[in-house]
């Protein structure tokens, strides 16, 4: 009986420690589970991350690349618009110089513009050749559009103030 007893005693030890044994293994499967399935998550996380960080990039070159393209327009419209203005001020030179010329023309043929009012143009004044009140060959001397001062002569040539007056 006792020979028995121990050896149902010997089994029921084997057999508790086979449980042990068997239970630790089933934890350790269960932990090495665990770390996959941790480190899985953490793949996933730093995919997810670098994802992220990827689009911000692409997000940031595309935002970039059209700050560069409105740049890129508003100085080819600053461009054209100097452009156009250059185009204006050469033509009103242009209509300046030959209103300028009609002007002289009238004036050197002997019209009404510069002449005694109501004589027709290209006829004689009959005041010796003058224009503006100079002779002829002075009045050529003066630049288009200088201010006319005291009884046609140039602004500034006569004597302002007191001693003028």
């Amino acid at each position: 009986v006792r020979a028995r007893l121990e050896a149902e005693a010997e089994a029921e030890a084997e057999a508790q420690r086979q449980l042990v044994e068997e239970e630790a293994r089933a934890n350790q499967r269960l932990a090495v589970a665990e770390a996959a399935r941790k480190e899985a998550e953490a793949e996933g996380a730093r995919r997810a991350a670098e994802a992220e960080v990827r689009r911000r990039h692409e997000e940031e070159a595309t935002a970039a690349k059209a700050a560069a393209a409105a740049e890129e327009a508003a100085t080819e419209a600053a461009r054209k618009e100097a452009a156009a203005r250059a185009k204006l001020d050469v033509a009103t030179r242009e209509a300046q110089a030959k209103r300028g010329a009609e002007i002289l023309g009238a004036l050197l043929a002997g019209g009404s513009e510069g002449g005694r009012a109501g004589t027709p143009m290209g006829t004689p004044r009959g005041d010796g050749g003058q224009v503006l009140g100079m002779p002829l060959g002075a009045s050529l001397m003066l630049p288009l559009g200088m201010p006319m001062g005291l009884a046609g002569s140039p602004a500034g040539s006569e004597p302002v103030g007191e001693e003028g007056e």
